[in-house]
């Protein structure tokens, strides 16, 4: 990637089950660099909810760093669309689906200090029982 340049992706999170579930994105650098370090110009995440035919991508669950915690951490409903479990936990009920656009943007003020730098992310989504 070059600086003002991003890569997108369009997922459906299915809940193939009969309870309902909840469900986390963890993002980490196999391969680090610059890129992924914290520097402030470094690799941005944005993660949208979309319709079904994601053409229309309105709800932004998350946007900052690409290297991030488990989310959401204190942050926007990740888990799902819909209201699950006892405690109203964002989620997934059964037989549903979640449409999400995920994209990985390289800033454009990016500077020289990132020439020939390279990162592979990690993408690790993690689902649990709605409680």
């Amino acid at each position: 990637m070059q600086p003002g340049d991003e890569a997108t992706a369009y997922l459906a999170i299915v809940n193939g089950g009969l309870i309902d579930l909840t469900y986390t994105l963890a993002v980490d650098a196999t391969t680090s660099s610059l890129l992924d370090s914290g520097q402030p110009d470094d690799l941005q995440l944005e993660v949208a909810r979309c319709g079904a035919t994601f053409t229309v991508c309105t709800q932004i669950v998350y946007v900052g760093r690409a290297i991030t915690p488990a989310l959401p951490v204190g942050g926007p409903p990740m888990g799902g669309p819909d209201t699950v479990g006892s405690t109203g936990q964002f989620g997934l009920r059964p037989l549903t689906q979640d449409y999400l656009r995920v994209r990985v943007s390289f800033p454009v003020a990016a500077g020289n200090a990132f020439q020939d730098a390279q990162t592979k992310l990690h993408f690790v989504w993690t689902s649990t029982q709605a409680l």
